[in-house]
């Protein structure tokens, strides 16, 4: 009887087994990743860009990272991690390696070492290199003539990174190595020797496009309206001149030891005096006497004695410490540098492939009506090298300053990290936004802002 009792209650236990069994095969335990962490922090990277767009800032703390920092720190949740890239713009803080002399080094800070451009400060940090190792940097300027074939592979792969390089030598004629890195090969090489006799003109001319795609647009559009900055010293205006206001009224500097300076641009010269955070008097007829009141985007007119024609420049800036004006150069298609230190090399030069829009200044033209290069282009996938005949070596003018400034810019690498990233769980998000300014220069580009936890 005890037997009969417990086979029932085997039986029970073995079929609630089975049972079991079978639904774990035929019904098997369905696990859903619902990525809500993902999803959060996506939603939190669009709801501060969607606040930085509202409040119209989103193009300052793309380029200022201490006010960038204040704004997250108050709007994300310190158990979230962020970081930022840029991509499309010069960055602002833009480290030049430069293979060259302590002076040149000193030469190229004072001309161009501050600049402003859409409202942003962008310092260049230039520091002395060695071409093997290559200094970490965003753009490489070879100063005089290097024969690069033992430092070919650490160039191009500094230039695989994305960076530039700039070259300022009245080259001889060049090597292979100099070839693949500038683009560039003799005119006897390129043309035959029939078709290289120089006819250089007088003035170095501007090979003007309109069309973006063009290799010597970037360079030129930034020569056009980058503001060029000018440190002014510390003078004595003459108050005896009476300087009216458009509407007539007579305005007059706050004391006679004001701050001032000399725009020299080609051969024409226009002292000035920064009276004010928001007044510039000029002497635009080298009169020796200010005769224009200029503010913030006021544009002017320099007369050049020697052409008796004149420049339109824009007063884009005024400090507000009181020592320093940036004014950009209005565009004129025709511009010239009538400069005798910014001539073609005594080895003329073309770019190999022959492909015209690398040149970006000429001097005169070969017998075959080819521009006889002084400043040229060859752009790759990642980088840019920019070469031109050295201009600076004797008291460049705002123009030649300019130019410089114009080149460093375009070949500079456009993509800024920054912070660096420390480990993410899959959870980080970033959230792109595509921003344009045109206050001196229109300028198109990405800010991306990610977010995510950390382990």
């Amino acid at each position: 009887m005890g037997m009969k009792g417990q086979i029932p209650v085997l039986e029970m236990i073995t079929v609630t087994v089975i049972l079991f069994v079978s639904f774990g095969i035929f019904f098997p335990e369905r696990n859903f990743d619902n990525r809500w962490q993902e999803a959060d922090v996506a939603t939190k990277g669009r709801d501060a860009m969607i606040t930085m767009d509202r409040v119209n800032s989103t193009s300052k703390y793309s380029s200022d990272l201490d006010a960038l920092n204040s704004f997250l720190n108050k709007t994300i949740p310190n158990n979230i991690i962020y970081w930022t890239t840029i991509e499309g713009t010069a960055q602002s803080n833009i480290i030049v390696a430069c293979n060259c002399t302590t002076k040149q080094i000193g030469d190229l800070t004072n001309y161009i070492g501050r600049l402003k451009l859409n409202d942003r400060e962008i310092l260049l940090d230039i520091r002395p290199s060695a071409l093997s190792p290559i200094q970490k940097s965003n753009v490489l300027i070879i100063w005089g003539r290097t024969d690069l074939g033992a430092y070919k592979t650490d160039i191009l792969n500094y230039m695989k990174d994305g960076n530039g390089v700039i070259g300022m030598a009245d080259a001889a004629a060049p090597d292979a190595s100099y070839t693949e890195i500038f683009g560039l090969k003799t005119c006897t090489e390129v043309f035959g020797a029939a078709q290289c006799a120089n006819s250089a003109s007088t003035q170095i001319d501007f090979r003007y496009t309109t069309n973006a795609s063009k290799p010597s647009f970037l360079t030129q559009k930034y020569f056009f309206h980058l503001p060029i900055r000018d440190l002014a010293n510390l003078t004595v205006f003459p108050s005896t001149v009476e300087t009216k206001s458009p509407a007539g009224a007579v305005i007059t500097c706050p004391n006679t030891q004001v701050f001032g300076g000399n725009l020299t641009f080609k051969s024409a010269s226009a002292r000035y005096w920064i009276c004010n955070s928001t007044h510039v008097f000029m002497d635009t007829n080298n009169t020796i006497w200010p005769d224009t009141i200029l503010r913030e985007k006021t544009v002017f007119s320099v007369r050049d004695p020697a052409t008796g024609g004149s420049y339109n420049f824009s007063m884009s800036y005024i400090d507000a410490g009181g020592n320093r004006t940036y004014m950009s150069f209005k565009p004129n298609p025709m511009f010239r540098f009538d400069d005798v230190n910014f001539k073609s090399p005594a080895v003329l030069l073309y770019p190999s492939d022959r492909d015209d829009d690398k040149v970006i200044s000429y001097d005169g033209s070969y017998p075959n009506g080819r521009p006889i290069p002084t400043v040229t282009v060859n752009n790759s996938l990642t980088g840019r090298a920019i070469w031109s005949s050295d201009f600076l070596s004797v008291n460049p003018g705002h123009d030649r300053k300019l130019m410089m400034a114009s080149m460093v810019l375009a070949a500079s690498k456009k993509r800024t990290i920054e912070t660096t990233l420390g480990d993410l769980r899959i959870s980080g998000a970033v959230t792109p936004y595509v921003s344009v300014v045109n206050r001196d220069m229109m300028e198109i580009y990405q800010f991306n802002l990610g977010l995510g936890y950390p382990f």
